[in-house]
């Protein structure tokens, strides 16, 4: 079988990327609040830019309790989200939009080849990604970890009330490198999507004693999740990457291609390790997250 070609520019984020990133925030945050939402399209636009204001200037953003938003209706699916916190932002349509985009686009390409996938969501939160791709193309597999317990229930809510249960794995476990099997987790009431392993990395008063658990040893124990064709992974775990990965050697080196979309910005190491260990950089679209490509 043959890969797609990839991008032969080193890793970084250029001007021209920054520029057009800029232009697909704003479009998304304001068209998109018109085209892609399906209710309460004026409170969630609202909180969209009281959040953007908030992380520009480089402060938390606000609760923003008064709105009352406890549910995100979008073209990508029906997400329950915990009012007072920032699951608004990450169940909208906005959220991430070019790298969502760019994967679609890399799901419909293999399939359309005739190419077996597997997603695995790893750092699931609420479910935005694992709802996506699963509402997006039924014959894709989706195994969805979420260590977090409130994060897990709540991404089990979304799986179920979006109708994709029967095509998604869900793990409540986080995902290392198999050297421990319980680790403490940070968890952020207000920011519950940025809570981690890395205490050092991530803010929250509450701390949970989490299962670990490796993507290899967990596929293992999935015989009926095929791994052997196109794995396409999403990795965000502030600041937990690596260990991630280490965890998933053996199912990124045997699979014919592996795809990846993985949050470089909170521990920067990731990108020296992907570049040590055979993945090419394909793309970068946000200052948040990157994408990368291995063959076997």
């Amino acid at each position: 079988m043959t890969s797609a070609p990839v991008l032969s520019r080193p890793f970084g984020f250029r001007r021209r990327d920054k520029a057009r990133f800029v232009a697909s925030y704003v479009r998304d945050k304001t068209v998109g609040m018109v085209t892609d939402v399906r209710s309460h399209r004026l409170r969630l636009a609202a909180y969209e830019w009281s959040y953007s204001v908030a992380r520009a200037t480089g402060r938390r953003p606000a609760p923003l309790r008064g709105l009352h938003i406890d549910e995100v209706d979008s073209r990508f699916g029906r997400f329950a989200v915990r009012p007072g916190t920032i699951d608004a932002a990450c169940a909208s349509p906005a959220f991430e939009r070019p790298d969502v985009d760019r994967l679609l686009v890399e799901l419909d390409r293999y399939r359309a080849a005739g190419r077996t996938v597997t997603f695995l969501d790893i750092g699931a939160d609420l479910g935005t990604y694992t709802v996506t791709v699963a509402r997006h193309d039924p014959e894709v597999t989706v195994v969805a970890f979420e260590p977090a317990y409130a994060s897990h229930e709540l991404l089990a809510r979304n799986v179920e009330g979006n109708g994709v249960a029967d095509r998604v794995h869900r793990v409540r476990a986080a995902c290392g490198d198999g050297t421990v099997d319980r680790l403490q987790l940070t968890f952020d009431a207000e920011e519950p999507g940025s809570s981690g392993l890395r205490a050092d990395l991530v803010a929250g008063a509450r701390r949970e004693q989490v299962a670990v658990t490796t993507v290899d040893a967990t596929l293992a124990g999935l015989p009926e999740v095929p791994r052997d064709d196109v794995v396409v992974l999403k990795i965000d775990v502030e600041g937990y990457e690596v260990p991630a990965l280490d965890g998933a050697l053996a199912t990124t080196s045997h699979a014919a291609e592996a795809f990846l979309l993985v949050e470089d910005f909170v521990d920067h190491a990731v990108i020296g390790y992907l570049q040590a260990t055979g993945w090419t950089f394909v793309d970068k679209l946000t200052p948040y997250n990157s994408f990368w490509r291995r063959t076997r």
